[in-house]
């Protein structure tokens, strides 16, 4: 997991993820909805998408991440399709 998220700090300029919302799934399942923004280093062209994560927890601590490109993809992955 630092591997991936240390490429994408250092590969993309203004590399963000936003949280716009967290949910409760169940008793050590949370998910988070949010977006990656990011800017292209050599063409300076700012991009965005949608990133949704579900995560497991134990003893409080993440045990299991789940990275998903789209919200709804992520909801019906949680069972919480709207």
């Amino acid at each position: 997991m630092c591997q991936f998220w240390s490429v994408y700090r250092t590969e993309l300029e203004s590399f963000e993820a936003e949280a716009q919302e967290l949910r409760d799934v169940d008793e050590d399942r949370v998910l988070l909805l949010g977006r990656f923004h990011w800017r292209g280093p050599a063409s300076g062209i700012e991009s965005e998408s949608a990133l949704g994560m579900g995560f497991t927890l134990r003893h409080g601590k993440v045990v299991r991440s789940m990275d998903h490109l789209s919200h709804d993809e992520a909801l019906e992955a949680a069972g919480l399709q709207e």
